[in-house]
């Protein structure tokens, strides 16, 4: 009963958020958010993604050819993700598996 009420879901949130939040950023649809990988790859922090994902793939079960290719296309916005895939997991890897 505390979270349904006459404001909808998460009620008593809604009543707080009112008091100091202006009303159009609380009723608004959700909104999704991206983040700059394809940046992040032109710049010092995408030479360092690079070279940790070549040191850690093959120990992380990924074929270092397969790997190098994948990282030459990285210049291209469509292979951002794909290059900050292969980091997250190449990164956890290292972190829990080593």
């Amino acid at each position: 009963h505390w979270r349904l009420g006459k404001l909808g879901s998460k009620h008593l949130l809604r009543r707080v958020l009112y008091k100091y939040v202006p009303r159009a950023l609380i009723e608004r649809p959700k909104q999704g958010f991206s983040i700059p990988v394809g940046r992040w790859l032109q710049g010092e922090f995408g030479e360092e993604m690079r070279n940790r994902i070549l040191d850690v793939c093959e120990s992380a079960g990924l074929n270092p050819d397969m790997v190098r290719r994948e990282l030459k296309r990285s210049g291209h916005d469509a292979y951002s993700t794909r290059i900050w895939l292969l980091y997250v997991y190449t990164s956890w890897h290292e972190r829990w598996m080593a």
